[in-house]
This record gives C-alpha cells, structure tokens and sequence, in this order.
C-alpha cells in the first residue's frame, strides 16, 4: 500500500476547461470549478531545460501529489494559491496503485 511521506501544505484549486463555439470556432476557456480547495505536495525540483530550435529553454515544472479527486483532467489548469501561478497539467494524472486514494502527475508553468 503506497503511503504518503510528506505533508500536503501547499493549496491549490481546478480550472476546469470549457468548450464554447464561437462563429463556427472552437473557443477553449477554463473556468473555476465549484470544487473547494485541494491540499497537495508540490515538488518542484528546480524545473527543465531543454534545447528547442538550437536555443536552451528553462521550463518550470512540478510533481503534484493529491488525495485521489475524479474532477482532475489533463485538459484542465491548476493554481497555485501560495504564488497565484497558473501550471497546465501535461502528463495523465496517475491513481496510484489503482486504489483511488492518491493522484500524481506532473505540471508546467502557463507563460503570462
């Protein structure tokens, strides 16, 4: 049975996506979602760097881990409420060991 060995200090909350059709257009929002806060583990290890096109860019990502929620997509966008940044989820949120107790996956920092 996976157990958790930090603490969840770090809130956080959904913006869910919403698709609306615009003239013939898809238009993607993302909206809160009435859900209350999640309290999670952020891990951010100093981000990734990675060469695209020759040049060398620094993205900042983070490892989430949260009680196990069905509301969390890989479509949506989750705020950090300490830093009040937006991160876009880019990997499937994982259910750990299938038991539905405890989600990780990874995020990455929405440019402004």
């Amino acid at each position: 049975m996976y157990k958790i060995k930090d603490r969840m200090t770090t809130p956080i909350k959904v913006l869910k996506e919403e698709k609306t059709n615009v003239n013939g257009r898809v238009g993607i929002s993302h909206k809160e979602s009435s859900d209350e806060l999640i309290w999670c583990i952020w891990k951010s290890y100093g981000g990734t760097e990675s060469v695209i096109d020759g040049l060398s860019v620094y993205k900042d990502t983070a490892t989430i881990e949260c009680r196990f929620t069905p509301n969390i997509n890989q479509n949506d966008i989750i705020e950090n409420l300490i830093t009040n940044t937006k991160y876009k989820i880019i990997t499937v949120p994982d259910d750990i060991n299938q038991l539905h107790q405890f989600l990780r996956f990874k995020v990455e920092r929405l440019t402004p």
